[in-house]
Protein backbone atom coordinates (compact mmCIF):
# COMPACT_ATOMS: atom_id res chain seq x y z
CA UNK A 1 0.00 0.00 0.00
CA UNK A 2 3.08 2.39 0.76
CA UNK A 3 4.68 1.50 -2.41
CA UNK A 4 1.68 2.31 -4.35
CA UNK A 5 0.81 5.52 -2.67
CA UNK A 6 4.10 6.74 -3.75
CA UNK A 7 4.29 5.73 -7.18
CA UNK A 8 0.40 6.99 -7.83
CA UNK A 9 1.21 10.67 -5.65
CA UNK A 10 4.09 10.56 -7.96
CA UNK A 11 2.60 10.10 -10.96
CA UNK A 12 -0.14 11.71 -10.21
CA UNK A 13 1.61 14.91 -9.46
CA UNK A 14 3.14 14.71 -12.94
CA UNK A 15 -0.09 14.30 -14.91
CA UNK A 16 -1.94 16.81 -13.11
CA UNK A 17 0.30 19.58 -13.30
CA UNK A 18 0.75 18.43 -17.17
CA UNK A 19 -2.25 18.68 -17.88
CA UNK A 20 -3.48 21.58 -16.40
CA UNK A 21 -0.33 23.87 -16.03
CA UNK A 22 1.85 22.54 -19.07
CA UNK A 23 0.38 21.70 -21.51
CA UNK A 24 -1.42 24.53 -23.56
CA UNK A 25 -2.91 22.25 -26.07
CA UNK A 26 -6.58 21.64 -25.71
CA UNK A 27 -6.11 18.41 -27.70
CA UNK A 28 -3.52 17.04 -26.04
CA UNK A 29 -5.25 17.68 -22.86
CA UNK A 30 -8.09 15.48 -23.62
CA UNK A 31 -5.79 12.62 -24.82
CA UNK A 32 -4.38 13.00 -21.30
CA UNK A 33 -8.02 12.63 -19.56
CA UNK A 34 -8.78 10.02 -22.31
CA UNK A 35 -6.20 8.08 -21.46
CA UNK A 36 -7.15 8.49 -17.53
CA UNK A 37 -10.91 7.40 -17.69
CA UNK A 38 -9.17 4.71 -20.04
CA UNK A 39 -7.30 3.08 -17.40
CA UNK A 40 -10.06 3.63 -14.48
CA UNK A 41 -12.08 1.41 -16.76
CA UNK A 42 -9.37 -1.42 -17.23
CA UNK A 43 -10.72 -4.82 -15.26
CA UNK A 44 -8.29 -5.27 -12.61
CA UNK A 45 -7.65 -8.88 -13.82
CA UNK A 46 -5.70 -6.93 -17.01
CA UNK A 47 -3.89 -5.48 -14.65
CA UNK A 48 -2.77 -8.80 -13.09
CA UNK A 49 -2.37 -10.07 -16.40
CA UNK A 50 -0.14 -7.81 -18.19
CA UNK A 51 1.89 -6.98 -14.63
CA UNK A 52 2.88 -10.48 -14.41
CA UNK A 53 3.99 -10.80 -18.50
CA UNK A 54 5.57 -7.48 -17.32
CA UNK A 55 7.55 -7.67 -14.24
CA UNK A 56 7.79 -11.39 -14.02
CA UNK A 57 8.28 -12.04 -17.62
CA UNK A 58 10.33 -9.09 -18.93
CA UNK A 59 11.95 -8.01 -15.89
CA UNK A 60 12.58 -11.22 -14.31
CA UNK A 61 10.89 -9.89 -10.72
CA UNK A 62 9.21 -13.31 -10.01
CA UNK A 63 6.74 -12.70 -7.31
CA UNK A 64 7.64 -9.16 -5.33
CA UNK A 65 6.23 -6.48 -2.84
CA UNK A 66 7.36 -3.93 -5.66
CA UNK A 67 5.92 -5.20 -8.15
CA UNK A 68 2.77 -5.74 -6.59
CA UNK A 69 2.76 -2.06 -4.99
CA UNK A 70 4.04 -0.90 -8.35
CA UNK A 71 0.86 -2.23 -9.58
CA UNK A 72 -1.76 -1.03 -7.50
CA UNK A 73 -0.05 2.53 -7.94
CA UNK A 74 -0.79 2.30 -11.72
CA UNK A 75 -4.45 1.29 -11.05
CA UNK A 76 -5.11 4.05 -8.61
CA UNK A 77 -3.63 6.69 -10.77
CA UNK A 78 -6.49 7.64 -12.42
CA UNK A 79 -8.54 8.58 -9.33
CA UNK A 80 -5.57 10.30 -7.50
CA UNK A 81 -5.01 12.39 -10.73
CA UNK A 82 -8.17 13.69 -11.87
CA UNK A 83 -8.94 14.40 -8.28
CA UNK A 84 -5.81 16.91 -8.28
CA UNK A 85 -6.95 17.89 -11.74
CA UNK A 86 -10.46 19.30 -10.40
CA UNK A 87 -8.72 20.84 -7.58
CA UNK A 88 -6.28 22.50 -9.41
CA UNK A 89 -8.60 23.74 -12.06
CA UNK A 90 -11.08 25.37 -9.34
CA UNK A 91 -8.17 27.39 -7.80
CA UNK A 92 -8.63 31.12 -8.39
CA UNK A 93 -6.77 32.46 -11.25
CA UNK A 94 -6.09 35.39 -9.30
CA UNK A 95 -3.71 33.38 -6.98
CA UNK A 96 -1.36 32.47 -9.82
CA UNK A 97 -2.12 36.10 -11.40
CA UNK A 98 -0.59 38.38 -7.71
CA UNK A 99 1.86 35.36 -8.06
CA UNK A 100 3.00 36.03 -11.27
CA UNK A 101 2.94 39.61 -10.51
CA UNK A 102 5.59 39.08 -7.83
CA UNK A 103 8.13 38.09 -10.85
CA UNK A 104 7.50 34.24 -10.12
CA UNK A 105 8.46 32.05 -12.98
CA UNK A 106 5.78 29.00 -13.89
CA UNK A 107 7.94 26.74 -11.81
CA UNK A 108 8.30 29.10 -8.90
CA UNK A 109 3.87 29.28 -8.72
CA UNK A 110 3.72 25.59 -9.32
CA UNK A 111 5.71 24.95 -5.79
CA UNK A 112 4.31 27.73 -3.73
CA UNK A 113 0.62 28.49 -5.23
CA UNK A 114 -0.44 25.54 -6.95
CA UNK A 115 0.61 22.55 -5.29
CA UNK A 116 0.24 24.04 -1.77
CA UNK A 117 -3.44 24.93 -2.59
CA UNK A 118 -4.26 21.61 -3.79
CA UNK A 119 -3.22 19.00 -1.30
CA UNK A 120 -6.41 18.42 -0.41
CA UNK A 121 -7.41 17.48 -3.55
CA UNK A 122 -4.75 15.03 -3.54
CA UNK A 123 -5.13 13.77 0.10
CA UNK A 124 -8.85 13.11 -0.85
CA UNK A 125 -7.96 10.97 -4.19
CA UNK A 126 -5.19 9.49 -1.92
CA UNK A 127 -7.91 7.98 0.15
CA UNK A 128 -10.32 6.87 -2.55
CA UNK A 129 -7.42 4.92 -4.36
CA UNK A 130 -6.22 3.27 -1.19
CA UNK A 131 -10.04 2.34 -0.99
CA UNK A 132 -10.22 0.96 -4.04
CA UNK A 133 -6.53 -0.63 -3.67
CA UNK A 134 -7.24 -2.49 -0.41
CA UNK A 135 -10.07 -4.48 -1.84
CA UNK A 136 -8.29 -5.78 -5.27
CA UNK A 137 -6.87 -8.91 -5.25
CA UNK A 138 -6.49 -10.15 -8.71
CA UNK A 139 -3.41 -7.56 -9.30
CA UNK A 140 -1.50 -8.60 -6.38
CA UNK A 141 -2.52 -12.27 -6.67
CA UNK A 142 -0.58 -12.91 -10.21
CA UNK A 143 2.54 -10.40 -9.00
CA UNK A 144 3.17 -10.26 -5.32
CA UNK A 145 1.26 -11.95 -2.85
CA UNK A 146 1.58 -15.71 -1.56
CA UNK A 147 -1.03 -17.50 0.34
CA UNK A 148 2.19 -18.39 3.14
CA UNK A 149 5.59 -18.50 3.84
CA UNK A 150 6.41 -14.66 3.22
CA UNK A 151 8.83 -12.91 5.04
CA UNK A 152 9.61 -9.54 5.62
CA UNK A 153 11.10 -8.34 2.10
CA UNK A 154 14.93 -9.25 1.88
CA UNK A 155 14.87 -7.31 -1.41
CA UNK A 156 13.50 -6.81 -5.51
CA UNK A 157 13.44 -9.52 -6.27
CA UNK A 158 11.13 -13.07 -5.42
CA UNK A 159 9.88 -10.82 -2.19
CA UNK A 160 6.91 -12.16 -1.77
CA UNK A 161 4.18 -11.14 0.83
CA UNK A 162 1.05 -11.96 2.67
CA UNK A 163 -2.30 -9.93 1.33
CA UNK A 164 -5.60 -9.66 2.97
CA UNK A 165 -7.54 -9.98 -0.32
CA UNK A 166 -5.40 -12.94 -1.66
CA UNK A 167 -5.94 -14.34 1.66
CA UNK A 168 -9.57 -14.37 2.13
CA UNK A 169 -9.89 -15.82 -1.68
CA UNK A 170 -7.64 -18.75 -0.37
CA UNK A 171 -9.68 -19.40 2.67
CA UNK A 172 -12.68 -19.21 0.60
CA UNK A 173 -11.83 -22.24 -1.47
CA UNK A 174 -11.10 -24.20 1.71
CA UNK A 175 -14.24 -22.92 3.43
CA UNK A 176 -15.78 -26.53 4.20
CA UNK A 177 -12.94 -27.66 5.95
CA UNK A 178 -13.12 -27.12 9.86
CA UNK A 179 -12.22 -23.62 11.28
CA UNK A 180 -11.67 -21.96 8.05
CA UNK A 181 -15.23 -20.30 8.14
CA UNK A 182 -14.63 -18.56 10.99
CA UNK A 183 -11.05 -17.52 9.96
CA UNK A 184 -12.85 -16.50 6.18
CA UNK A 185 -15.27 -14.12 8.37
CA UNK A 186 -12.70 -12.55 10.05
CA UNK A 187 -10.59 -11.92 7.52
CA UNK A 188 -13.57 -10.56 5.33
CA UNK A 189 -14.98 -7.76 8.08
CA UNK A 190 -11.28 -6.54 8.81
CA UNK A 191 -11.11 -5.48 4.58
CA UNK A 192 -14.30 -4.44 4.80
CA UNK A 193 -13.73 -2.28 8.23
CA UNK A 194 -10.42 -1.10 6.61
CA UNK A 195 -12.01 -0.02 3.34
CA UNK A 196 -15.03 1.73 5.14
CA UNK A 197 -12.94 3.86 7.06
CA UNK A 198 -11.07 5.15 4.32
CA UNK A 199 -13.91 6.15 2.16
CA UNK A 200 -15.26 7.45 5.43
CA UNK A 201 -12.39 9.47 6.02
CA UNK A 202 -12.14 10.21 2.21
CA UNK A 203 -15.87 11.45 2.18
CA UNK A 204 -15.48 14.59 4.38
CA UNK A 205 -12.56 15.56 2.71
CA UNK A 206 -14.14 15.74 -0.58
CA UNK A 207 -16.75 17.69 0.54
CA UNK A 208 -14.54 20.23 1.94
CA UNK A 209 -12.57 20.23 -1.07
CA UNK A 210 -15.77 21.01 -3.33
CA UNK A 211 -17.11 23.75 -0.36
CA UNK A 212 -13.07 25.44 -0.38
CA UNK A 213 -13.72 25.49 -4.49
CA UNK A 214 -17.07 27.09 -4.41
CA UNK A 215 -16.41 29.65 -2.32
CA UNK A 216 -12.85 30.10 -3.22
Amino acid sequence: MVTALTVSTLLSVALALTKTIYVGSPRLQRCIALGLYTINGLPSIVFGIVGMAFFMGVLGLGKSWLSGGILLGLMILPTMSVALIERIESLPRQYTEAAASLGLNRSQIVWSVVLPQSASGLLSGSLLGLARAAGETAPIMFTAAVFSGATLPQGIRESPVVALPYHIFVLAQDSFQPGAEARLWGATFVLLALVLILSLVALPVRLAVHEEAKHG
